[in-house]
């Protein structure tokens, strides 16, 4: 290896312009030895340097105003203390070999590419160790640059586009700096791995001025330091698409790309999973009408680490869509899949799922979104599948699952003006209070069957429902322990356009339609009992139910009623179940109004009533018949209540021998429009009335075709009334 140098300015064709008066070779490393060499030919040599030589000064440098080949098969273009190589001019095909090293002083540059035309580039780029030493910078208008090769950077970038365009094939490092700083409106495309850098904003791709189309074929990834970003945007326009990953990083805030302005496009065909430190998103948006389209995004395993996070509630007009799935991180609750924070547009094609502790989506704002597959909570504490906490319009075409942990919800709903709509089922799951749904706030409508969770002891409900307005337009269906929907509302409403059922699990106890609190409840269906009640009202404190159904028991009752207070209405008939003291409507406690519009038939099996009355002071309001069941003492109505009984039908004992019409034994006052006589029915009172009353109680019938004596039978009747005193 020998240097070969200049000794004055000159074409390199011109021997005169080299020492010795001979051309260099290729075993030479060739210094401008601050001398300006025009590359008027082929070349081939070790190196071409700005530097200092063991003869040559640093400085001066080489010229290219023409197509030419250049081939370095050495250290390639070393710049020193000025730029090593500058194009110029008009022309294109030129065909450089060799790694290309910017230099130790202000502005030595590798190469400056100023020409107009098309330039290939075969090995690596380095920045130097100056702040304005890039290894590349390209200022050229229409320059189009190939360059097959790595880029990383040191003090400073290691290429900078001020306009054109640039091809890489190769890994961009940023290392302590920039790997490719835009200054320009310029496109760069990467086909390789993209990495932000060691440093604080040591970004891989920095757009810092102009719009500029970013395309990398291969994955991009935040750094380990703070706002070491993968890609950065800071101009409004920008256009960036991932063919590949996007990773956030494992310093603080350092995204794999981070959109810093107005008007930013992502589009992400791959999975973009946020870092390992706090605010290390995936993929980060923050200026309004600014839009992402990502394959799959997952959160990261730390604190506000999004797998896409668009930020910053002063924005508007975003659109952030996943066309796969969105899951949760690891570590944090707010490792989101997807954390939409403005006014907007959303949509997660495929499943919305929460992590080993991350929320699948948490959406903040007045957006509108949609949900194409189902929302799943997770398998760690409270890593819900979609957390609404904003007044949002949302969709969700697949179903609500809950999760395998506690509070692993599969849809939480928090805000006041929230409307959101499933299509599909939701079903409680096999973590304690992993409900479907939870409803606190807002508005939600279920096209699909709610069921409570089968695992035992979880209490893990279809719908948890405390606050806002819920239509469910299906079935409640009971789980083992759990509810198919729990209501302790103290506001808002509910409705159900289906049927309530109880448990079909064998030794299970769960509820189809359980009501705690204050709300309005409607249920436009039946209420079915199986092995669990289809219907339970308990310990609220302003009972306001509406049941547009038949309430029939099977092996339990189909409505119970606990200490409560208010008004219950059913607009259906009353059936008593197959198993004993299966009821109809069981009214436990407290001080109700309970209207019966259809007809009440006692069951079966014994003591299975069509209405149990053991309320202390309800009124009880039967417009229909009551007729007496098939069962030992399987009456249809069972009255111990010490408020009063008003039947506006018939009272009918069993066609056989079995229930009576109706059994009182309570104290106050029972009127009945007409008894009919039956058959024997539990003897020896007759079929219709056996009333087991103390003193002072008063029983009014106004029509009857059965003898005084009936009623008299044992003595029990201290005060009645044949024909007349019915209340209107």
């Amino acid at each position: 290896m020998a240097e070969k140098w200049a000794t004055k300015t000159g074409n390199w064709s011109d021997s005169t312009v080299w020492n010795g008066g001979t051309f260099p070779t290729s075993s030479d490393d060739v210094y401008a030895n601050n001398f300006t060499v025009t590359i008027d030919q082929d070349v081939t040599a070790l190196s071409i340097r700005t530097t200092a030589g063991t003869t040559a000064v640093a400085g001066g440098g080489f010229t290219l105003s023409s197509a030419r080949n250049i081939t370095l098969s050495g250290l390639g273009f070393v710049a020193g203390t000025t730029t090593c190589l500058t194009t110029s001019g008009t022309h294109s095909g030129s065909l450089l070999t060799g790694n290309v090293t910017g230099g130790s002083a202000a502005n030595a540059r590798g190469m400056l590419l100023g020409h107009n035309g098309t330039i290939s580039i075969t090995g690596n780029i380095t920045s130097g160790s100056n702040g304005t030493a890039y290894g590349i910078r390209q200022n050229g208008v229409t320059t189009v640059t190939t360059i097959v090769g790595n880029i990383s950077s040191n003090a400073c970038a290691a290429i900078v586009m001020d306009v054109g365009s640039v091809y890489i094939t190769g890994n961009v490092n940023a290392n302590a700096a920039y790997g490719i700083q835009i200054n320009g409106n310029v496109l760069v495309s990467v086909t390789g791995t993209v990495y932000a850098g060691t440093a604080t904003s040591a970004v891989g791709l920095f757009n810092n001025s102009g719009i500029a189309t970013i395309i990398v074929n291969g994955d991009v990834y935040g750094g380990s330091n703070t706002s070491a970003v993968g890609i950065r945007a800071d101009i409004a326009g920008t256009s960036i698409t991932v063919n590949g990953n996007v990773f956030g990083g494992s310093g603080a805030s350092c995204a794999g790309i981070w959109g810093n302005a107005q008007s930013i496009s992502v589009i992400v065909n791959g999975t973009s999973t946020g870092g390992s430190s706090t605010s290390t998103a995936g993929v980060r948006l923050e200026g309004s009408n600014s839009t992402a389209t990502i394959t799959n995004a997952i959160g990261g395993s730390n604190s506000s680490s999004p797998g896409l996070w668009v930020r910053n509630v002063a924005t508007s007009g975003c659109s952030a869509n996943v066309t796969g799935f969105a899951r949760g991180g690891s570590v944090s609750l707010s490792s989101y899949g997807l954390y939409f924070e403005p006014v907007g547009n959303w949509s997660i094609g495929g499943n919305c799922e929460g992590g080993s502790v991350g929320y699948g989506a948490r959406i903040d704002a007045a957006s509108t979104g949609t949900v194409g597959g189902d929302c799943i909570g997770g398998s760690g504490a409270s890593a819900r599948g979609l957390y609404v906490v904003g007044n949002a319009n949302i969709t969700i075409s697949g179903n609500a699952r809950g999760g395998t942990s506690t509070s692993c919800i599969g849809i939480d709903i928090a805000a006041t003006s929230s409307v959101v709509t499933l299509q599909g089922n939701s079903t409680g799951w096999t973590g304690t209070s992993s409900h479907g749904v939870n409803l606190s706030l807002g508005s939600l409508t279920v096209s699909g069957v709610c069921t409570g969770s089968s695992t035992t002891g979880t209490a893990a409900h279809g719908v948890n429902h405390t606050g806002g307005n819920l239509t469910i337009n299906n079935d409640v269906v009971g789980g083992f322990t759990s509810y198919g929907v729990l209501s302790n509302a103290t506001s808002g409403s509910l409705t159900v356009n289906g049927d309530a059922y109880g448990t079909n699990i064998a030794t299970g106890t769960g509820v189809g339609f359980y009501i705690g609190g204050t709300v309005l409840c409607t249920l436009n269906g039946r209420a079915l009992a199986r092995i669990g009640r289809a219907v339970v009202y308990y310990a609220g404190t302003a009972m306001n139910i509406a049941i547009n159904g038949d309430c029939i028991a099977s092996g339990t009752h189909a409505v119970h009623t606990g200490v409560a207070l208010g008004t219950m209405s059913i607009s259906g008939n009353i059936l008593g179940g197959s198993t004993n003291a299966a009821n109809g409507v069981f009214i436990q406690g407290g001080s109700h109004t309970v209207n019966i519009i259809g007809n009440c038939s006692g069951g079966g099996a014994t003591s299975s009533y069509a209405c149990y009355n053991g309320s202390a002071l309800s009124i009880l309001n039967i417009y229909g018949n009551c007729i007496g069941g098939s069962g030992n003492a399987s009456h249809c109505i069972w009255n111990q209540s010490l408020g009063s009984v008003n039947v506006y039908g018939k009272v009918i004992g069993a066609l056989t021998s079995g229930g009576v019409g109706l059994n009182n034994v309570s104290s106050g006052v029972v009127c009945i429009r007409e008894a009919e006589f039956g058959a024997q029915g539990w003897p020896p009172y007759g079929g219709n009335i056996k009333y087991l009353s103390l003193n002072d109680a008063t029983l009014k019938i106004e029509n009857s075709d059965f003898q005084e004596r009936t009623l008299k039978s044992g003595g029990y009747i201290a005060n009645y009334t044949m024909n007349g005193g019915f209340p209107e």
